[in-house]
């Protein structure tokens, strides 16, 4: 009983994740799709193996119901594994004025050792930093990096949304906006390449489904910024922990509406989320960028006390091989996008104090330090 109990449980859990409702009790099933499918095939064979009648009286229900769950989460899955065509090209060229590094890290609020990530940030040498859950203790931590990192954006924040970006490359117009929800920035800017070409790059980092609160900020900023990227057709790179992993619902949406390419695809999951427990490990941390970059390679830094492992990337800027990744925006996906997007409006109405999103592209600078 305790058998089928649990076999029922995760086979659920994992058909749950094909529901697009915000609820937090069906949006967390969303993160341990890989580690539950893992113990779902495990159960199941135990439950083959103990029921010789398992296609026979209610058994059969159990069984088909356990088959359509494994089967429905490997299809979600089976993108990351190697064996699967790279979404993210080879580099064309070695021109080194076309290339650049990015490393993303959540720092964890708490971990009050940075050391560590010093020494990581020492041996990468990354062209761009880009930090979370920052508060002034972690600001004042990094200040060293100013004399190498010329071009900053610092929005050092208490409340576990503080974000530090720290650049070798020239920031054009860079500001920090609250696109969905107080207190919760984003950054955005171009970024001028040694070669003197340009970029956008959006930095997020939206709060995480929790009990009693819903994921509908969460999803918005991360449809939002899609939105955005796709309307300017620009080259662009994303890059933030967005709390979120790469088969949600609200992810594939991103992607169809941006046309960015995930590096993760065909290369493997790159867990970055918990580095402190090896079984219940989640892709949360991305470093997205359209067809106009080649990857030239992909890492998973490492352990630094905090929860997340940093996530590294290095780029080759090819806009003459700029590829499509045709992503094609299903009606039901379009839907699904108007939507989440009619929810911001709603909700801006409702809270007069939070600005609207097409406001904000006319707001002044609002960057600390850069």
């Amino acid at each position: 009983m305790i058998l089928t109990s649990l076999i029922v449980f995760f086979s659920v859990g994992a058909l749950l994740s094909y529901l697009n409702k915000p609820y937090w009790f069906v949006r967390v099933f969303d993160f341990p799709l890989l580690s539950n499918t893992i113990i779902l095939v495990g159960l199941s064979i135990c439950y083959f193996v103990l029921y010789s009648d398992a296609f026979s009286g209610w058994h059969w229900v159990v069984s088909i119901g356990t088959i359509v769950a494994i089967v429905s989460a490997a299809y979600k899955l089976y993108r990351y594994f190697p064996w699967v065509d790279k979404s993210a090209l080879p580099p064309e060229t070695d021109e080194v004025d076309r290339q650049l590094s990015i490393m993303n890290a959540n720092v964890r609020q708490k971990n009050k050792k940075s050391e560590k990530l010093k020494e990581i940030i020492a041996e990468m040498q990354p062209d761009i930093i880009l930090m979370h859950e920052t508060d002034h203790w972690w600001h004042g931590q990094m200040e060293y990096l100013k004399e190498e990192y010329p071009h900053h954006v610092l929005q050092p924040q208490d409340n576990t949304y503080g974000m530090l970006m720290y650049s070798k490359l020239e920031l054009v117009g860079p500001s920090v906006e609250f696109m969905c929800e107080e207190g919760v920035p984003s950054i955005h800017t171009e970024v001028k390449l040694r070669n003197g070409e340009k970029f956008r790059l959006y930095s997020i980092h939206p709060k995480p489904p929790e009990v009693g609160s819903h994921t509908q900020n969460r999803d918005q900023e991360i449809v939002l910024v899609g939105k955005k990227i796709g309307e300017e057709k620009c080259p662009c790179v994303m890059a933030g922990d967005l709390n979120d992993v790469p088969w949600s619902k609200s992810l594939i949406l991103f992607r169809n509406l941006s046309n960015m390419v995930d590096p993760r695809r065909g290369r493997g999951f790159f867990n970055t989320f918990n580095a402190k427990f090896p079984l219940f490990r989640y892709p949360l941390d991305f470093i997205n960028f359209s067809g106009h970059f080649r990857l030239i390679s992909l890492k998973r830094g490492k352990y630094f006390h905090s929860d997340h492992y940093p996530l590294y990337v290095e780029l080759s800027f090819e806009p003459e091989n700029a590829h499509d990744n045709m992503y094609l925006l299903e009606e039901e996906e379009k839907k699904d996008a108007q939507e989440i997007i009619e929810q911001k409006e709603r909700s801006v109405i409702s809270e007069p104090g939070m600005p609207h999103f097409d406001e904000l592209q006319d707001k002044p600078n609002q960057q600390k330090d850069t």
